[in-house]
């Protein structure tokens, strides 16, 4: 709900092709969506500096996140999830009833903005069939890339993990 108040404050939708004109991030209007990211953050983390933050709507927000991130003292790597434009045309089809071919140029714009906005971090790029098909192979490769160590896991806790990555219900379709 955030990206999507910070999106509209910029003129702009997570449906539409368009950038975020870079004026916006000198506004007032950006530097108290900030705050209030900051704030979500520190809710949601606390002081923890290892998470996963995640939302498409972020690929067409990199200059704004990086920003409050640094501020919150997260070191930031990219993991740039990659899934079939036709993939992404059928699945905003079904939910949404977009034109596919419309859904494919969303999914170029946020793909290149992703892929231009983090080149200045570690990053790596993982396929969603990739995680579907193997999602451990996944997860090692987050964390070598990464260069961070995990907590001790529990097998309770990677079965917590990988359910949560793979639920059962997904599994299905």
């Amino acid at each position: 709900r955030l990206n999507d108040r910070i999106l509209e404050s910029a003129g702009n939708s997570w449906r539409s092709p368009e950038l975020i004109p870079d004026d916006w991030y000198k506004s007032s209007r950006c530097e108290d969506f900030r705050a209030e990211a900051l704030d979500c953050l520190k809710s949601e983390f606390g002081t923890s500096r290892l998470f996963v933050f995640k939302d498409p709507r972020v690929s067409k927000l990199v200059p704004f996140w990086t920003t409050v991130l640094e501020d919150f003292g997260a070191k930031i790597v990219v993991a740039n999830m990659v899934r079939s434009a036709a993939e992404i045309g059928k699945s905003l089809q079904a939910r949404n009833g977009f034109d596919p071919t419309i859904s494919e140029l969303l999914w170029l714009r946020y793909v290149l903005e992703a892929e231009r906005r983090s080149r200045q971090f570690p990053r790596f790029h993982v396929t969603y069939d990739g995680l579907i098909a193997d999602c451990q192979q996944v997860l090692d490769t987050v964390v070598s890339n990464a260069e961070v160590t995990w907590p001790a896991l529990s097998g309770a806790r990677r079965k917590q993990i990988l359910d949560f990555v793979m639920p059962k219900a997904f599994l299905k379709h």
